[in-house]
């Protein structure tokens, strides 16, 4: 078990490395700790959605009016989390690209 251990600490650590995240210290009960330069990383803050959390979102995207607000609130809100206001973000950005792309379409095509 420990050779195992010692595997995967040190994929970790390659990979924090090549990410340019040095803040994971095997020595203190094998959790990532702050990093001195003041950087802290996503794992410290956040907890990673599940799936009926995915599917009370998209539920909740249904609904009329209500969809716009929590969007809005999800999108702009800082306490939030970073997953969601991520998702929230990256379709909204699809949004806006899709409505330019349909104002051309009106200018040149109509």
């Amino acid at each position: 078990m420990k050779i195992y251990n010692k595997w995967v600490y040190k994929i970790l650590v390659e990979r924090e490395t090549e990410m340019g995240f040095k803040d994971y210290d095997i020595t203190k009960n094998n959790k990532f700790q702050d990093n001195p330069s003041g950087y802290s990383s996503f794992r410290d803050t956040e907890v990673v959605m599940i799936v009926m959390e995915w599917v009370g979102v998209i539920t909740i995207l249904f609904i009329p009016l209500i969809n716009i607000i929590m969007f809005s609130i999800w999108t702009f809100g800082k306490k939030s989390n970073m997953n969601l206001r991520n998702f929230c973000r990256a379709i909204l950005v699809a949004i806006v690209i899709g409505f330019c792309l349909k104002v051309l379409r009106d200018i040149f095509y109509f």
